[in-house]
């Protein structure tokens, strides 16, 4: 995969998935065709996309620049997604950072939910085409 004509970069390939493939009607491409794709897909307006984590205060948020990573016991990774799109170099600890890094935490949540039961203690009940999570009852044993 290489980049578009001139020095757009392809972004197309990492953030496709963003993007409404109706709405910018992209012709029919096959895999190996991504480096074709018309340039106003690159050009599309990027934003600050927020992923959950599995514990409360655990989050990610990432652009076409950046992607920073906040654990829940506080430590957190950044990269350049441009520079290092492997993100083999964490640059969280670098002061030169810190106004990149501070931009992206604007996206973050400032209040997180309360975890919800464990799967452990829960049950999938299917009725016909019905279905509902019920507490289990655990039995103890003697």
């Amino acid at each position: 995969m290489g980049n578009l004509k001139g020095d757009t970069q392809l972004c197309a390939g990492k953030y496709f998935d963003l993007y409404d493939a109706d709405k910018i009607k992209l012709p029919p491409y096959k895999a190996d065709d991504l480096a074709d794709l018309p340039p106003k897909v690159c050009k599309a307006k990027d934003r600050d996309i927020l992923l959950p984590g599995m514990k409360p205060e655990e989050y990610a948020i990432m652009n076409q620049d950046w992607r920073s990573i906040h654990y829940a016991d506080g430590t957190e990774e950044f990269y350049d997604s441009r520079q290092d799109p492997n993100e083999w170099e964490n640059l969280a600890a670098k002061p030169e950072y810190g106004d990149a890094k501070a931009k992206l935490r604007v996206a973050a949540p400032s209040a997180f939910a309360k975890p919800g039961p464990s799967a452990k203690t829960l049950k999938l009940v299917i009725d016909g085409d019905q279905f509902q999570w019920q507490a289990r009852h655990v039995s103890r044993k003697k």
